[in-house]
């Protein structure tokens, strides 16, 4: 995304692309400068053998934080690669190639005119000719793109400076200000006519904006075509803050509300965070009238719910032509709600009858997923964009957000769902001593499930209330797995309708799985979490941790020194466990005094409870002991406490205390933590393996361990039925 929000989707620990060493070699042309960047690559301003200018994306493997995701948007280029050469609206993808020595791979595209070569009005000279020319849809069979030239067959080559270049976007044609009505009316035709034939050939493409749309011989075509994707494939969530759908990106409806966002710009000339209003000018203009008809266009393209929108890139492009045509699409409303009133008023009585007993059993359900309140939902939006960030201080905004969409829809399932994790993610993690937002947790789920019951929404809530809350009421682990299961199972299309909800579930059973020791399973929901959100995703801290509980320290340790690992408080108290068992005793602890200057408070003792363990593998009992109960001290009330007594346990087996180890390990297990991998493989356990009430332990965890892995058998064949 361009600039920083909640979503921004940019992980601090990404490795950028250098900017000056590193030229990279592309076939038969001479790569000359730099003219772009981004994410993921940068585009070059090139020259082939044939002194023809082009434009060369380069796609750098280091800058994907695995080879799935760089493999999967090879993919996707070589899926648009053909059918950018079967519409005029399409920029053309020349030739794709890569060199995997070096880790990268490009395409060669047509180069846009140069903005540089004409400061006037970038685009009205073309606007007439568009008009009476419609851009078409080929067959294929002859080259869209003459190979001698960087523009359309026939159309005579504008000159390029190549140490002046600059290529013309949309964007850079309304930075000379807002454009009228006709010209934008005729542009967004173009477009829509190029999005509905992406469309049609089952690619979505993800990140819509003026600057990703090219003005070439000056006809505006899609670009930027790296984020194009299969409508059926999960996806990350990506695209450019204030351009992406309240769902997410990833469907044809969320282009066409980037689309909608894109033609507010042009012809407001204000920032698309900006919408829905208006210049204060706007009212004395003389495009006013011509204006007003096409906002409408704008806000049903920008209806935050997808049912109010247009369904489909044809449907606003017939939308935009009824209005070139010099028609009303206001009187077109009009007479469509007028015509929807007349069919239901003229059912028959015995009809209506029958749909009354059909109504009352539907009624709650259709409730549930009755459109929100515009104002509601861009301020529940925004409070689920904090909410997932989960950090103490945007709980103290997502929350007050939130209330206030619910002041403004207080009926909504979905804000009363958002509340209940909200105010027992606040309790659970940062307020354990303030039992109202527990109770007002447990309001908010008994809402959901009156008004929502079989959203995906609710069941999210009714897991996270199962697993996190306090009084043995929580760390249901069965229960929430099943809860977490239902949210995916509510809606197979999730992961595309609404990314976030989809990456938190997976994200959250990883984390039950990982505590109840099933290890293989907490990787693969971390996996699947990342691939859908790389923002928010803990796939090397919860593989580090699995790698820890296997008694891998050296892996562990590589993961807890990667990207999302990083983020997480807790890491330094699991980064010193695995330099500790590795022999690595000075560095573990230099890593939690760094811990204790992040994190002075040392939430949940867990710093306290490494040192224990420290001391008492040197024989410093006395120490060890004081360093326990500080843990203990600190630890009360904290919700993850069970992570701590595990290290109060093995600092006692370090001390030859078996009767103590085995009730801190009792406490871990039965406070959320039987995790049976971790004290089969935990080698500062060695002194009391042979103690029989170690035994005891050892063998009650085993059996429960082995019931998990049959209930989540079950529960895997249950969903393949």
């Amino acid at each position: 995304m361009e600039g920083k929000s909640p979503l921004d989707p940019n992980p601090s620990g990404r490795e950028e692309v250098p900017l000056a060493e590193f030229v990279p070699t592309v076939p038969e042309h001479e790569l000359i400068r730099r003219i772009g960047a981004g994410s993921y690559g940068e585009v070059w301003l090139a020259r082939s053998v044939m002194g023809t200018f082009r434009a060369v994306k380069v796609v750098y493997r280091k800058t994907f934080e695995h080879d799935r995701p760089y493999e999967r948007e090879f993919g996707g280029m070589q899926k648009f690669e053909p059918v950018s050469r079967t519409h005029e609206g399409l920029v053309n993808v020349l030739q794709i190639g890569r060199n995997d020595q070096e880790g990268y791979f490009y395409y060669i595209m047509e180069l846009a005119d140069d903005a540089s070569a004409n400061r006037e009005h970038p685009l009205s000279s073309r606007v007439g000719d568009l008009s009476s020319t419609p851009l078409r849809e080929l067959d294929g069979s002859a080259p869209l793109v003459d190979p001698n030239r960087s523009q359309l067959a026939g159309t005579p080559a504008a000159p390029i400076n190549p140490t002046a270049y600059k290529p013309k976007t949309l964007s850079e044609v309304a930075r000379h200000g807002r454009l009228s009505p006709e010209e934008c009316v005729q542009i967004v035709l173009c477009v829509t006519s190029s999005l509905a034939h992406l469309h049609r050939h089952g690619l979505v493409h993800r990140d819509i904006k003026p600057s990703n749309i090219l003005i070439i011989n000056g006809v505006p075509k899609l670009a930027d075509i790296g984020l194009v994707a299969g409508i059926k494939e999960t996806r990350s969530f990506v695209g450019t803050e204030g351009f992406i759908a309240p769902e997410g990106p990833g469907k044809p409806q969320a282009d066409i509300y980037s689309l909608g966002k894109v033609l507010y710009e042009i012809s407001t000339g204000k920032d698309r965070q900006d919408f829905p209003d208006l210049p204060a000018d706007l009212r004395d203009s003389s495009d006013q009238s011509g204006f007003s008809e096409m906002n409408e266009i704008i806000l049903k393209a920008c209806a935050s719910e997808v049912a109010q929108r247009y369904r489909s890139a044809e449907e606003m492009q017939a939308d935009l032509a009824f209005l070139q045509q010099g028609k009303s699409v206001k009187q077109k409303r009009v007479k469509e709600r007028r015509w929807a009133v007349t069919k239901r008023v003229g059912f028959s009585a015995v009809v209506l009858a029958a749909l009354v007993s059909v109504f009352l059993p539907l009624q709650r359900q259709w409730q549930a997923q009755r459109p929100m309140d515009p104002k509601a939902l861009k301020l529940y939006t925004d409070g689920q964009a904090y909410l997932r960030k989960g950090t103490k201080k945007d709980m103290d905004v997502a929350i007050p957000l939130l209330e206030q969409a619910l002041a403004l829809d207080q009926n909504h399932p979905k804000i009363h769902a958002a509340l209940a994790w909200a105010y027992e993610k606040k309790f659970f993690f940062y307020a354990p001593t303030n039992r109202e937002l527990d109770v007002k947790a447990g309001h908010a789920l008994d809402q959901a499930r009156q008004l929502g019951p079989q959203l995906p929404e609710t069941h999210f809530a009714n897991g996270f209330m199962l697993w996190y809350r306090p009084d043995n009421k929580g760390f249901q682990h069965e229960q929430a797995i099943a809860s977490y299961s239902r949210v995916l199972e509510a809606n197979r299309s999730l992961a595309q309708e609404n990314p976030m909800l989809a990456a938190e579930t997976h994200q959250q059973l990883a984390a039950v799985y990982l505590h109840i020791g099933l290890l293989d399973e907490a990787v693969e929901e971390a996996t699947k979490s990342l691939e859908i959100d790389s923002v928010h995703g803990r796939r090397h801290y919860y593989s580090g941790l699995v790698a820890l509980h296997r008694g891998e320290y050296e892996r562990a340790e590589g993961e807890f020194r990667r990207g999302d690992s990083l983020k997480v408080v807790e890491n330094y108290s699991h980064l010193a466990l695995a330099l500790f068992k590795q022999g690595k005793t000075n560095e573990a602890k230099n890593v939690i005094e760094s811990g204790l200057k992040d994190s002075p408070t040392d939430p949940g003792g867990q710093f306290a409870s490494v040192e224990a363990i420290l001391f008492a593998s040197v024989g410093e009992f006395t120490r060890a002991k004081e360093a326990i109960q500080n843990a203990i001290e600190r630890g009360k009330g904290y919700g993850h406490f069970h992570h701590t007594a595990c290290n109060i346990a093995c600092a006692y087996a370090l001390m030859n205390q078996p009767e103590d180890a085995v009730r801190w390990l009792r406490t871990a297990a039965d406070t959320g933590f039987p995790c049976y991998p971790a004290f089969q493989n935990d080698p500062t356990l060695v002194n009391i393996r042979s103690d029989s009430q170690f035994q005891n332990f050892l063998g009650e965890q085993r059996k429960q361990w082995m019931g998990h892995k049959e209930f989540q058998r079950q529960l895997v064949a249950k969903s393949r039925m």
